[in-house]
């Protein structure tokens, strides 16, 4: 076994102070290796051994399995999502177990010298205390990311930086939160949650394969493309309040054969939309009384799963966005390659062409950077008023407790999130004109108010506060 001096592994360089030195007497001989000296990286502070075995080296009699802490984690993590192929990696038999009577088929490897090199092959990947051993645990992500489906999950377990001691065992690398998310982020992850308990235990991450970025071009490979799914119900919702003059079109517009079922939700209008609705033809469902935006879209969900829909597509009424591309809204949840898919007016430019306002281009772009940093994500909108969901997402989340008001449509995406939900984008364009509705500037100050302590709640429930809006259903079917 031949040792080498090794830089780290985030940043590449060698300035590093020792943290750990053992005495020589102490140094086992081969075939056993611990580590001679654990140094941190003076430019990130990334922790690990140097000198380090040149091969790959797993001689830890000590080493753990999965705790039933992290065990719980895994699987709350892993319920939400539809049963699909499981690899586990390293000491975590009964993950594997209890994943197997959720519905996943199931691969495990004792280490990664034995994972299947199929691209595109798992939907999600459990690594159970191997990272810390890997010799170059960053090229080693890469390659579990290409064995991901897109949008498929990791999770990660290791010991936290101190559990064990430094140098107790045959270690190379020691991953505090903020270095295990670097190192993802580097290696194409985006990164949905990160739990330690206090008293010791393993640090847990479950992290998405992101989008495909220009650096990994050289390791990516096409992805197998999934089988379409059966035949799918389609309901389209209308949240309408006083859209008497803009309803026929927006309806007219809905491509032939998209639509199972068109159904109208009247928020308590005062023109004459209820009258329009039905000379179309639609289902309506009426409100007593004005009730909100948010109250709307609980009414329109909630009588859409009630009339078996599989996929909900919401379309306001006020031909503000275009119907016509519903299908291509629906295909990615038709083929089994999302959970929830957003109309995006800020791709291409979209919005400032179709006459959006700049004070709110503008607050758009700032609220949506300030979601992405929050909760790890790439989208280019979060207020989008054009989507489409699953039925299965919609019963996953709890969205009867989000607000009845504007904010509604930032905290079901944000529950989506929670749930480890797959979301995608597509670019739409939009019309702006009199008779489209468009929150005016005094109501827009409150609805970014109410985005912000969206934010600040989802961002405590995460790091511990939990809050029950943001708990997904696990008995959803």
């Amino acid at each position: 076994m031949t040792l080498v001096e090794v830089g780290c592994e985030l940043c590449g360089v060698r300035h590093y102070r020792v943290r750990f030195r053992r005495a020589p007497e102490c140094v086992p001989t081969s075939p056993g290796w611990r580590p001679e000296r654990i140094v941190e990286c003076l430019r990130c502070g990334f922790l690990y051994a140097t000198p380090q075995p040149d091969e790959w080296v797993l001689l830890s009699p000590e080493g753990a399995a999965a705790s039933d802490a992290s065990i719980r984690e895994l699987l709350r993590a892993l319920r939400p999502q539809p049963p699909g192929r499981l690899l586990v990696v390293g000491p975590a038999a009964s993950v594997g177990e209890a994943a197997r009577r959720l519905g996943w088929s199931i691969e495990s490897v004792p280490d990664p010298r034995g994972m299947p090199r199929a691209a595109a092959r798992f939907d999600a990947i459990v690594l159970c205390h191997m990272l810390e051993y890997a010799p170059y645990p960053k090229a080693w992500l890469v390659t579990l990311r290409q064995a991901l489906t897109p949008n498929g999950l990791l999770y990660v377990v290791t010991p936290r930086i101190g559990r064990p001691p430094l140098g107790a065992t045959a270690q190379r690398s020691y991953y505090a939160r903020r270095t295990l998310t670097t190192l993802l982020e580097a290696a194409g992850f985006a990164l949905l949650s990160a739990r330690s308990s206090p008293w010791g235990g393993p640090l847990t991450v479950v992290a998405r394969r992101a989008r495909q970025m220009a650096f990994l071009n050289e390791w990516e490979t096409a992805p197998t493309p999934a089988p379409p799914r059966p035949s799918l119900k389609v309901v389209v919702v209308l949240p309408a309040y006083n859209a008497a003059r803009t309803l026929r079109q927006t309806v007219r517009d809905i491509p032939p054969g998209v639509a199972d079922e068109v159904i109208l939700v009247d928020d308590a209008s005062q023109d004459d939309t209820v009258a329009v609705a039905t000379q179309l033809g639609l289902t309506i469902v009426r409100h007593p009384r004005n009730r909100g935006y948010g109250a709307n879209q609980k009414t329109c969900f909630a009588t859409a799963l009630a009339h078996g829909a599989d996929l909900v597509v919401m379309v306001h009424p006020d031909y503000q966005y275009d119907p016509a591309v519903i299908p291509q809204l629906i295909a990615p949840i038709r083929e089994g390659q999302a959970d929830a898919v957003f109309g995006s007016r800020m791709m291409k430019g979209g919005a400032l062409e179709g006459g959006m306002p700049l004070w709110k281009h503008n607050a758009n772009i700032l609220l949506t950077a300030l979601m992405n940093v929050a909760f790890h994500t790439y989208l280019t909108e979060y207020h989008s008023g054009f989507r489409a969901y699953s039925a299965r997402a919609l019963r996953t989340v709890r969205f009867e407790q989000n607000s009845d008001n504007f904010v509604f449509d930032t905290e079901i995406i944000v529950q989506l999130l929670a749930a480890y939900q797959r979301l995608e984008e597509i670019p739409i364009r939009t019309r702006y004109f009199d008779e489209a509705s468009s929150i005016r500037f005094g109501p827009a100050v409150g609805y970014g108010v109410g985005i912000l302590w969206a934010v600040c709640r989802a961002c405590g429930h995460r790091w511990g506060w939990r809050q029950r809006w943001l708990t997904p259903r696990l008995d959803s079917p």
